[in-house]
């Protein structure tokens, strides 16, 4: 998958210096068997050093989705992350582009969120108000930030589904990839009830059989904390600790990655002193491109590319899918050479 301009980083990625909404114009229909991408969260993060990526509104273009829908398959998946505050935006710009929301939301669930407060007692008493500063002791203005949305979303079936896959090879989404690993035997004899329904349904003649890759993978994905230890403690406000703690054995049922919720050293790669301030942990990137991508060989678009993520997870998923990556900003695109100057083979 060559384009003019686009540099070959490795045998299965390459990686285009443009901006996207014009990038994409150049793209054949139908050229992509899915979108995994991190567009800017529209923000104004960047503001803090000294940069305006984060703040152009290019995200919540319903032309720029309606054009990158365009050189999707039918029936192709869109993964986007986005921001708590402004992820509705994303999403109904991607909806009136034409996109079909899926399962909405995926939250990621991570502990490593920091609120950005404003002391208001403090304040109010600078401004001369101790009478409000006392009534207004112990509020804040935000609460912590302890999830990131991500759009599940997909073009347009021709026909139905069954059809779709026939005619495009393009279609679902991969469960079994994405399954959580257990032990329990989840078997269950036929027509039994299983306790504690809220709806009580009943089962056909056939036994339900524990499936050998375990259970189904749920739209929550929990992350331990940078400073847990695999099965001896965790930090204070680990999200699986938290819902163990609430509800002892919740927490296996929920897609569990790497003990760091940030992503590693190796992982935000780093050119003469500058990084990149969001990169994404290459374990749920893998996580997210087995869910959108099932099929070997499939042909993955990433139109705001940041420093490459999303290719090294599709080439450490091993099943051949060739990434095509569109970046603006001439720093991450040093970055993202870093990057597959250091990657670890799958």
């Amino acid at each position: 998958m060559t384009f003019p301009s686009a540099e070959r980083l490795s045998a299965h990625s390459s990686l285009l210096h443009a901006r996207s909404e014009l990038a994409l114009r150049a793209i054949p229909d139908n050229t992509f068997d899915a979108i995994v991408t991190d567009p800017p969260y529209e923000v104004d993060f960047a503001r803090q050093v000294n940069q305006s990526w984060d703040a152009t509104g290019i995200a919540f273009s319903v032309d720029l989705w309606a054009e990158a829908m365009r050189t999707v398959k039918p029936g192709g998946n869109l993964i986007a992350f986005g921001a708590p505050r402004t992820h509705h935006r994303l999403v109904t710009a991607v909806e009136d582009a034409g996109w079909e929301v899926r399962d909405g939301i995926v939250a990621w669930v991570k502990s490593y969120g920091f609120p950005k407060r404003l002391e208001l007692q403090e304040l109010l008493a600078k401004r001369g108000r101790p009478d409000l500063a006392e009534t207004f002791a112990g509020a804040q203005n935000i609460m912590k930030p302890a999830y990131e949305p991500i759009l599940v979303a997909r073009k347009p079936l021709d026909g139905d589904l069954v059809d779709n896959i026939i005619k495009h090879g393009v279609g679902g989404l991969g469960i079994d990839a994405c399954r959580v690993p257990t032990d329990d035997d989840r078997s269950r004899p036929p027509g039994k009830a299983v306790a504690g329904d809220v709806v009580n349904m009943s089962r056909g003649s056939a036994p339900s059989l524990s499936h050998p890759g375990g259970r189904w993978p749920t739209n929550m994905l929990l992350i331990h904390g940078a400073d847990c230890i695999e099965g001896v403690l965790c930090e204070d406000g680990c999200p699986a600790a938290e819902l163990e703690t609430q509800k002892r054995g919740s927490a296996r049922y929920f897609p569990q990655f790497h003990y760091s919720g940030r992503a590693t050293g190796r992982e935000r790669p780093m050119v003469d002193g500058v990084r990149h301030h969001t990169v994404k942990p290459v374990s749920v990137m893998e996580w997210l491109v087995k869910l959108a991508c099932p099929i070997p060989g499939m042909k993955i678009l990433d139109l705001f590319a940041g420093t490459g993520a999303t290719a090294e997870a599709a080439e450490r998923v091993g099943l051949g899918h060739e990434t095509f990556l569109i970046e603006q900003g001439a720093e991450h695109i040093e970055l993202t050479r870093e990057r597959f100057r250091t990657l670890i083979p799958a």
